[in-house]
């Protein structure tokens, strides 16, 4: 594979990732208004927190337009993978052993999560089939 190729599929995740985290902010928003308590305030708090620093990373991601280096590329993409999947299981713990807000946002960690395993999966596997 190509940087070019690379410069291609990492440009089309991050216009993934950008919806994904655009739609659910604005979901977080609105439920974060309507319910001012409990876990659901707990689950749009963090979900609105989360999808916030996401929109970060892409804003700033998006501004490198050089060709990425493919080794440290899918390296980076290893550890992003164990990573979601350390955030799903330690979301479905906090989800799981705790009550109100914080299981709230132990819930939205684990939606968070599955989310960015699925594109970032998503972007590895291409970067491999390539």
């Amino acid at each position: 594979m190509t940087p070019e190729v690379a410069r291609v599929l990492v440009d089309n995740h991050l216009q993934r990732l950008m919806i994904f985290s655009i739609v659910m902010l604005l979901w977080g928003l609105i439920a974060w208004r309507r319910n001012p308590e409990g876990p659901k305030f707990g689950f749009a708090t963090m979900t609105a927190a989360w999808s916030s620093i996401n929109l970060l990373i892409v804003l700033v991601s998006g501004n490198d337009r050089g060709l990425p280096n493919l080794a440290a590329l899918n390296s980076f993409l290893v550890l992003n993978l164990w990573l979601n999947v350390v955030y799903i299981v330690v979301g479905a713990a906090v989800g799981l052993r705790t009550k109100d807000r914080a299981q709230g946002a132990g819930w939205a960690v684990v939606v968070q999560g599955v989310a960015l395993l699925v594109l970032d999966g998503l972007l590895y596997g291409q970067l491999m089939a390539k």
